[in-house]
C-alpha cells in the first residue's frame, strides 16, 4: 500500500529564501517557442552592474545560490569573472543556458571558475544549428546526453529545463522517464507556460508590493499546476516540498519532487521519496549554523544514503529495504522542480510564489524574475490598505 504524505512547506520567508538570479544580458543564439525575455540584439550588463545587482539582492535576503540567466549567459564576455566574483563570496553558482556553446574546453573553464550546476534548455521546437530541421525526441535526447556528459566530465552537475504548454503535456511521462534513467542529469526544471504579455505593465517591487490592471483572458496553451501534478501522480510521484502562492494560498506555485535512483548493469531501480521530520530538523539546524538556508549542495553518495536512511527512520520505512537491496549500486538523488509564472489576481495584486526563490533586480528594484520584463519604469506605486 502506498503512503500518502503532505509535501513539506519550506521554512523560508520572502526575506530568507536562499536563492536569486542575476539577469546578465539580453540576446540569444537560439529561438525558442515560448521564450518570454529575449531580444535579437545582444546587450550585456557590465561586470560592475552585475556586482551591484548582487549586492542589492544580498541586502534583501541572505542568498546561498545565484543563478545566471539571459538571453544566453554564455555569450557574456565577463561571464568567468562574474562566476569568480560570486564564488569568492561563498555562493554556489548555476548557469541557465541553451548549451549551444558548451564544448569540453569551455566546460573546464566554467568549472575552474567555480560553476556548480548547469541547466540546459534543449528541446523540441527550438531553432538551433546543432539540431536538424526534422527534429525528433531521440535527436533531442542525444544532444542533451552529449552536453550533459561534457558538463559532468568537467566536474559540474548537469540539469535540463523545459517549458510545457498544453499541446506538449503528453510529452511529460516520457520526459520524466528519460530524466530518471539518465546517469548524468541531477535536476529537471519544468516551467508552466504563461502568456506574460497578457499580464501587462506592473508597478512596485517585492518590498512595497506589486500590482497591475487585471484583464480577464484565456489562453488555450496555459496549464495549471494541478493538471501537471495529476500527470506526475500517475507516474507514482508525490511532492516532496512546495511553496504556496502569495494570493491564492491553496495553490502551490513551486513544487519539488525527489526520487532516489539506483543504477545497475541490468535495471534501474526507483524510489519516489516522501518528506519526513528529518528534513525540517536539518534545514533549521543549517540555518542556525550558517545564517542562511541551504539551496544547492554538491552531490555526495554517502550523504545521499544517509539522508535516505534518516528519512526512513523518521517514518518512511520503504527507504530501508531500498537501501539494503542497492547496497553496492550507485544511488543518485534526482529532483524534478515545477514552477508556475506569476499572474495578476482579480484585485490587481500579483500572485507569485510567496517565498519566491527566483528574485532578480530590475531598474534597482527586487522583483520576481518571471515578470521582470513586465515591470514599468516611473512613478512609485502607492499601496493602499
Amino acid at each position: 500500500m502506498s503512503v500518502k504524505r503532505e509535501p513539506m512547506e519550506l521554512q523560508w520567508t520572502l526575506r530568507t529564501a536562499p536563492h536569486a538570479v542575476l539577469d546578465i544580458l539580453r540576446g540569444c543564439n537560439v529561438k525558442c517557442r515560448a521564450c518570454y525575455n529575449s531580444t535579437a540584439k545582444l546587450t550585456c550588463r557590465s561586470f560592475e552592474q552585475v556586482k551591484a545587482d548582487s549586492e542589492t539582492i544580498m541586502a534583501f535576503r541572505p542568498v546561498s545560490t545565484f543563478g545566471l540567466i539571459g538571453g544566453e549567459p554564455l555569450l557574456h564576455p565577463d561571464l568567468l569573472s562574474i562566476i569568480r566574483f560570486l564564488k569568492e563570496r561563498r555562493h554556489s553558482v548555476e548557469i541557465f543556458t541553451n548549451g549551444m556553446l558548451l564544448t569540453p574546453q569551455f566546460c573546464r573553464e566554467l568549472a575552474d571558475a567555480g560553476t556548480d550546476l548547469v541547466f540546459m534548455h534543449i528541446g523540441l521546437g527550438q531553432i538551433r544549428k546543432d539540431l536538424p530541421d526534422n527534429q525528433s525526441t531521440e535527436a533531442v535526447n542525444k544532444l542533451r546526453d552529449e552536453k550533459a556528459k561534457m558538463v559532468v566530465d568537467a566536474g559540474m552537475e548537469a540539469a535540463f529545463s523545459v517549458t510545457l504548454q498544453r499541446d506538449t503535456l503528453n510529452e511529460l511521462p516520457n520526459l520524466v522517464r528519460y530524466f530518471l534513467a539518465s546517469p548524468y542529469l541531477s535536476y529537471c526544471l519544468v516551467t508552466l507556460y504563461r502568456d506574460t504579455e497578457k499580464t501587462g505593465q506592473l508597478e512596485g517591487s517585492l518590498e512595497e508590493g506589486i500590482r497591475g490592471t487585471f484583464t480577464p483572458y484565456s489562453s488555450p496553451q496555459e496549464l495549471s499546476m494541478n493538471e501537471l501534478q495529476e500527470v506526475l501522480a500517475q507516474q507514482g510521484m508525490q511532492p516532496f516540498t512546495h511553496i504556496l502562492n502569495s494570493v491564492s494560498r491553496d495553490t502551490p506555485g513551486w513544487v519539488n519532487y525527489m526520487t532516489a535512483v539506483a543504477f545497475g548493469n541490468v535495471e534501474t531501480r526507483l524510489l519516489h521519496c516522501l518528506p519526513s521530520p528529518f528534513e525540517k530538523w536539518y534545514v533549521a539546524r543549517y540555518y542556525k549554523k550558517h545564517g542562511r538556508y541551504p539551496f544547492y549542495n554538491r552531490p555526495n553518495p554517502l550523504a545521499a544514503r544517509a539522508q535516505l536512511l534518516l528519512n526512513g527512520l523518521c517514518g518512511n520505512w520503504q527507504n530501508l529495504p531500498f537501501l539494503l537491496r542497492n547496497l553496492f549500486r550507485r544511488i543518485m538523488l534526482k529532483r524534478l522542480i515545477v514552477q508556475s509564472i506569476a499572474h495578476l489576481a482579480p484585485d490587481g495584486r500579483l500572485d507569485f510564489c510567496s517565498n519566491c526563490p527566483d528574485i532578480t533586480v530590475k531598474d534597482g528594484k527586487v522583483v520576481p524574475v518571471c515578470v521582470c520584463d513586465n515591470m514599468s519604469r516611473g512613478r512609485k506605486l502607492e499601496i493602499r490598505n
